[in-house]
């Protein structure tokens, strides 16, 4: 089988694979019951769905297996570079990242078939603009996107100050590890909320990344911290590099999803479409009443607005 490019795979990012599982009878607990079989079509691409900064494949593991029910396709779910299990490597771009998607597929080519219908990338902010920048690389494989609460152009500025805090927690995390004051993530993740966020939620989500080692009994970042700060402001841009120009590829025709959230500031109010529109010309936007994290705050949304939008696509 041809390679989807030219890139030499030397490391492979950690993933999860789901796929769909017939359920005679849904749980209480269920999301969306499944579609009949007839609604399900063989033309709906596998779906490799993205994290954000500081966020790892857990985050999806849900709604990733929800929706191979729903969608009868495959969900790739992987950790992106300097998160989760994968490998720690500079640079920390969206070229990196495109190209660690593309190995992936790579080693997976005999497990997942991506010729027959391509794939559509999904991403939740950092996730997102990984997922739109892979979409203009690759366009022949990548069928569609979806953008969670993210968007191709600089972040707005209203987004700035949720950005600082993401220099903030990287800083005083790193500081704590390296002072040794605290004995283990729980005093950690205390620190968090007494000096730095008092959104437990939040706290909880950057805590995820610490573990205490079983050797030396001392608490670990599972992610580099100090490198992930010094690209904070690259993560806010969209572009592929400090060499790579996005505008030298064509204008994406497949569709974009673009899921803003209600209640923050990364997309914000004001969405500059005209910039959307200098890279993907087939695009729609949808709100979903939820601050940043949709996928794990308003889940049941969040699965029945991306169904519904790959069945009215790809059937």
């Amino acid at each position: 089988m041809p390679r989807f490019s030219s890139v030499i795979p030397e490391r492979i990012l950690d993933y999860d694979i789901f796929r769909p599982r017939r359920i005679s009878r849904p749980s209480r607990n269920s999301i969306l019951v499944n579609p009949p079989p007839s609604q399900i079509s063989a033309n709906i691409p596998p779906i490799i769905f993205l994290h954000g900064l500081l966020g790892h494949r857990k985050n999806n593991r849900t709604a990733a297996r929800i929706l191979a029910n729903q969608l009868g396709t495959t969900l790739i779910v992987p950790d992106l570079r300097n998160h989760g299990t994968s490998f720690h490597s500079k640079p920390h771009n969206y070229r990196a990242m495109s190209d660690d998607i593309t190995n992936l597929m790579d080693h997976l080519r005999d497990e997942v078939d991506f010729e027959t219908n391509g794939v559509i990338v999904m991403g939740h902010s950092m996730g997102g603009k990984v997922a739109m920048v892979h979409a203009l690389r690759f366009p022949d494989i990548v069928k569609g996107v979806v953008s969670i609460d993210n968007v191709p152009y600089m972040n707005p500025e209203t987004s700035y100050a949720e950005f600082e805090k993401f220099h903030l927690y990287l800083r005083y995390m790193h500081r704590l590890l390296e002072s040794g004051s605290c004995r283990n993530v729980r005093q950690i993740e205390q620190a968090l909320v007494k000096y730095v966020e008092p959104r437990r939620k939040v706290v909880s989500f950057l805590v995820n990344n610490l573990h205490k080692d079983p050797v030396t009994k001392k608490v670990q970042s599972m992610v580099p911290l100090s490198l992930l700060n010094e690209c904070i402001e690259d993560i806010m841009e969209f572009k592929m590099s400090d060499s790579g120009d996005l505008d030298d590829f064509s204008v994406y025709q497949d569709p974009l999803l673009i899921l803003r959230a209600n209640y923050s500031p990364f997309v914000g109010q004001d969405i500059h479409e005209h910039l959307i529109r200098e890279h993907f010309e087939n695009y729609e936007i949808q709100s979903i009443d939820s601050t940043h994290w949709i996928v794990t705050e308003n889940r049941g949304e969040f699965v029945k607005r991306v169904v519904k939008w790959v069945m009215d696509k790809f059937t």
